[in-house]
C-alpha cells in the first residue's frame, strides 16, 4: 500500500510539473505570429484565426520581430516620412520610436537573450539598446548589408552581403564585434539567412 501511495505521489508531482512548464512555454510564446498585410502589422493565432492590426496607420510598417519573452515586438516604420525602428508591447500599444537617422533604418531583430537589438542603417549593421541607447555600428567591411540575424548563442551574425559593382548576393557570417568576415555562400542571389535553434 506505501509503495501505491508513493507512484500515485510521484505521478501527481510530475503533472504538476508538466502543467506548470506548459503554462510558462506558453507565456513566453503566447500563441502568436506577427506578420505584414497590406503595410501594417498583425499578429495572428497559429491556427492563423483572431487576425489583428497593431500599428493601423497611413504609412509602411515592416519586419516585425518578437522580443524572446514575448512581450515586445521591433519593426520597421515610415510613419516619419523616413524607414526608423520603432518598438511596441505584443498588443500594439506603446509604439516609440528608438532611432532617428536620415538614412534607411531596417530589418530589427532581437538577440537571444533580448537585451540588444540589430539593424541595418545605411547598408551597415549596427547594434542597440532595446530603448534605443547605446547604437553600435558592428560592420566594417565594404559590403552593403541586409537582413541580419544573431546566431543562438548571440556570438556570431549572419547576413546577406551585396557586391555592388557585380549584383551579387551571398550570405556572410561575421563575430558580433564585427570580426571573422566570413563568406558562406557564392550565389548570384541568395538572401534572407537564418541560424537553426542550436546554431
Amino acid at each position: 500500500m506505501k509503495i501505491i501511495l508513493k507512484l500515485i505521489s510521484l505521478t501527481c508531482l510530475m503533472l504538476i510539473l508538466m502543467l506548470s512548464l506548459s503554462e510558462v512555454q506558453a507565456q513566453v510564446s503566447n500563441g502568436r505570429i506577427a506578420f505584414v498585410r497590406d503595410n501594417e502589422i498583425y499578429t495572428a493565432d497559429s491556427s492563423g484565426t483572431n487576425a489583428i492590426n497593431l500599428t493601423n496607420n497611413t504609412a509602411t510598417d515592416s519586419s516585425p520581430a518578437y522580443s524572446p519573452d514575448g512581450r515586445k515586438i521591433v519593426f520597421s516604420s515610415y510613419r516619419d516620412g523616413n524607414f526608423e525602428i520603432y518598438i511596441m508591447n505584443q498588443d500594439g500599444s506603446n509604439q516609440i520610436r528608438l532611432t532617428n537617422n536620415t538614412s534607411v533604418d531596417a530589418d530589427p531583430s532581437f538577440s537571444p537573450d533580448g537585451t540588444k537589438i540589430i539593424f541595418v542603417n545605411n547598408n551597415e549593421i549596427y547594434t542597440m539598446n532595446p530603448d534605443g541607447t547605446n547604437p553600435v555600428r558592428t560592420s566594417t567591411n565594404n559590403l552593403s548589408k541586409s537582413q541580419p540575424k544573431f546566431s543562438p548563442d548571440g556570438n556570431k551574425i549572419v547576413f546577406t552581403g551585396f557586391i555592388q559593382s557585380t549584383g551579387q548576393r551571398s550570405i556572410y557570417t561575421m563575430n558580433a564585434d564585427g570580426n571573422s568576415l566570413l563568406q558562406i555562400t557564392n550565389g548570384i542571389n541568395d538572401t534572407s539567412p537564418s541560424f537553426s535553434t542550436d546554431g
